[in-house]
C-alpha cells in the first residue's frame, strides 16, 4: 500500500481527485488536506511515499510546506501544483520539489506523474540511501563554471550562448536544469535533453530567479572533496556523451535519440557525484577498495548498497527527466537489464563508458564491455567501427 497526501485549498479539485482514485484504494491509501497546517498534522503521525501540493494557499504556501516535508519525511515525493502567473513564487519551490506539475492539471497526467514515481522507489533498496537522494534538491557545479554563470547572469544583456555553453559542461547544472524544463509547468510538450535547449526555453529573467534569487545552485566543495578527485568526472563525462552520440549516429539512429545518447552520456555518472557529495563516509570506503585493486560496483554496493548507476537513474527520474535519458543512465552498466533488445540509448552509453576508460588505461576497476550480450543482439561485429569514433573524440569531448 503506497499512502498519497493531497494537499489543496480548493474542496472541488480534492473531491475530483476522491472520485478519481476511488477505484485504486486497495493500492494506495488517500489522504486530504485543506491547508499546510492541516497537511502538517497528518506527515507528524503517518508515513507518506508521495506529497502533492498546491503552490498558492492561504497562510503556508506549498513550497513552504515542501520545504518541511523535505526534513520530516525525506523519503516521500514532493510534488508542486502551480500555475504560469505563479512563476517568481514558484521560484522557492525549485529545491524542495523534485517535480513540477501545471496547474489546471489533468486528472490523467497527475495520476500519471504519481505513479512513475513509485514505481522509481523500487530502484534503491535501502530506505536510509533512498531518504538521502530523495532530499537532494539540486546538484553542485564546478566551482569556476558556477561563479562565470553569475558573473554573466548578472551583465545587463546576458549571452544566451555563453550561458548555454557553460551549463552544457557541467554535469551537475545540466541535471538541476533538466529537472525544471521537463517540468509541464513550463507547458513544453516533449522532454528536452539538451541543456544547451534548457538555457533558451527558461530565458535569461527565468535563470535570474531561480539562480541569482532563489540560490538554485552552488560551486562544489573540491578541498573537501579532494580524495574521490572529482574534477576528473567532468571532462570523462563530455567525452562519454560525445561518443555515446557517435555511436548512435554510426548506427543510424534519429537526431532526438541521437541527443539523448549525449545526455544521458553527459549524466551517466551523476550518482558518483550524489556519493561523494551526501555519502562522503562510505565512499572514501569505494576509494579505498578501488585503491586496493576492487572493482567499483562491487566496492559501491558492499560499501552503500548501492551503486552510482542507480542512484543517479533515480534522482533523475525522480527529477521527469526523460525515461529514456534515465533508463540509459540506470543501465549504463548492464545495457540488458532493461530487457529492450538491439540497440537503444543504454547500449550507447555502456560502450562508450567503457571504451573511454580503456582509452585511459582505467578499465580494470571499472565494468567491462559486455560483449556477451551485445553477441546475442549482434551488435559485437560495431565495437570497431565504435571504438575508432570513440578514438576520435577529443580529450575534453565534443561540443553538443
Amino acid at each position: 500500500m503506497k499512502n498519497i497526501l493531497f494537499v489543496d485549498d480548493d474542496e472541488q479539485f480534492l473531491d475530483g481527485i476522491r472520485a478519481l482514485l476511488h477505484r485504486r484504494r486497495r493500492d494506495w491509501g488517500i489522504s486530504f488536506a485543506a491547508n499546510a497546517r492541516e497537511a502538517l498534522d497528518i506527515l507528524s503521525s503517518e508515513p507518506f511515499d508521495v506529497v502533492v501540493a498546491d503552490m498558492r494557499m492561504p497562510g503556508m504556501s506549498g513550497a513552504e510546506l515542501l520545504a518541511e516535508v523535505q526534513n520530516l519525511q525525506p523519503g516521500a515525493v514532493r510534488l508542486i501544483l502551480s500555475g504560469y502567473s505563479e512563476l517568481r513564487s514558484s521560484f522557492k519551490a525549485a529545491k524542495p520539489a523534485h517535480q513540477f506539475l501545471s496547474k489546471p492539471c489533468r486528472f490523467e497526467d497527475l495520476v500519471a506523474a504519481i505513479e512513475r514515481v513509485i514505481r522509481l522507489q523500487r530502484v534503491l533498496a535501502d530506505p536510509g540511501v533512498r531518504e538521502t537522494v530523495s532530499r537532494v534538491g539540486s546538484l553542485p557545479a564546478l566551482p569556476d563554471t558556477y561563479l562565470r554563470i553569475l558573473d554573466e547572469l548578472r551583465k545587463p544583456e546576458p549571452s544566451m550562448q555563453l550561458l548555454g555553453d557553460l551549463v552544457a559542461r557541467d554535469v551537475g547544472i545540466s541535471a538541476t536544469l533538466l529537472k525544471l524544463v521537463n517540468s509541464s509547468f513550463f507547458g513544453f510538450f516533449r522532454h528536452v535533453a539538451n541543456p544547451r535547449r534548457a538555457v533558451t526555453l527558461l530565458g535569461t529573467e527565468t535563470l535570474k530567479g531561480l539562480i541569482l534569487g532563489a540560490h538554485l545552485l552552488s560551486g562544489l566543495d573540491l578541498a573537501r572533496l579532494k580524495p574521490f578527485a572529482l574534477d576528473a568526472l567532468w571532462p570523462h563525462s563530455m567525452r562519454v556523451a560525445a561518443c555515446a552520440r557517435s555511436i548512435a549516429a554510426l548506427e543510424g539512429a534519429a537526431k532526438e535519440a541521437q541527443e539523448q545518447c549525449w545526455c544521458a552520456g553527459l549524466l551517466h555518472d551523476t550518482g558518483k557525484l550524489v556519493l561523494a557529495t551526501e555519502f562522503t563516509a562510505g565512499y572514501l570506503k569505494v576509494r579505498d577498495a578501488l585503491r586496493a585493486g576492487g572493482a567499483l560496483l562491487e566496492a559501491e554496493r558492499a560499501a552503500l548498497g548501492s551503486t552510482h548507476a542507480e542512484v543517479g537513474g533515480f534522482l533523475l527520474g525522480l527529477w521527469g527527466v526523460g525515461e529514456e535519458v534515465v533508463e540509459a543512465v540506470f543501465d549504463h552498466h548492464d545495457p540488458g537489464r532493461s530487457g529492450l533488445a538491439g540497440f537503444h540509448p543504454a547500449v550507447a552509453v555502456h560502450a562508450a563508458d567503457a571504451l573511454v576508460h580503456e582509452q585511459d588505461g582505467e578499465g580494470a576497476a571499472f565494468p567491462a564491455l559486455d560483449r556477451e550480450w551485445l553477441r546475442s543482439q549482434g551488435l559485437e561485429e560495431r565495437l570497431e567501427a565504435w571504438t575508432e569514433a570513440c578514438g576520435n573524440i577529443p580529450e575534453e569531448g565534443a561540443e553538443q
